[in-house]
């Protein structure tokens, strides 16, 4: 995992720290050969550009976390929202890449 985003848009001498990121997740338990997410239109203004550049991601890092979490044994709902506070923001809770 990355948190190291960048805009699109150049700020004279390079790029500034960003939201979005990619995600790269390993192991044998997985629904491998998968992408998961929505891959974000990189048009500078264009539906995914917050500001400048800053791209809103399409996948929460929550999302990827609950995922990872539930396979690991939290089933209870108030547990996930205890570790993940902002998950309720996500109508997809549990995105399906890790096998039961």
């Amino acid at each position: 995992m990355s948190d190291f985003g960048r805009r699109l848009a150049s700020n004279g001498t390079g790029t500034d720290h960003g939201w979005a990121s990619n995600h790269l997740v390993m192991g044998g338990a997985l629904n491998g050969g998968q992408l998961y997410g929505q891959w974000p239109s990189l048009i500078l203004d264009g539906e995914n550009d917050f500001n400048k550049g800053r791209m809103i991601p399409t996948t929460s890092v929550e999302q990827i976390g609950a995922t990872i979490a539930k396979w690991m044994g939290v089933t209870r709902q108030s547990s996930m929202d205890y570790i993940f506070p902002n998950l309720a923001n996500f109508t997809v809770q549990d995105l399906g890449f890790l096998k039961s």
